[in-house]
């Protein structure tokens, strides 16, 4: 069974820059536990996944297309 719930963000444009998006994030009063990666150049990405670990202390990754991620162990 799919647990989720699905959010919508209008509050930041769809072509919002790293330091736009490292902002919002800051904001979060609980942080994530992860982020996934899914848009952009395999480079940007990769920077932008250290910039989040160095400044927020979260660790997001780049799957592959079609990769299955296990969130909870049951």
């Amino acid at each position: 069974m799919l647990k989720a719930e699905v959010k919508e963000v209008s509050s930041l444009s769809a072509h919002a820059d790293q330091q736009e998006m490292l902002n919002w994030l800051k904001k979060f009063e609980v942080k994530p536990k992860g982020l996934f990666l899914i848009h952009g150049e395999p480079n940007a990405q990769e920077t932008f996944r250290v910039k989040i670990k160095d400044e927020i202390q979260v660790e997001a990754i780049s799957p592959n297309p079609y990769e299955e991620i296990e969130l909870f162990n049951e």
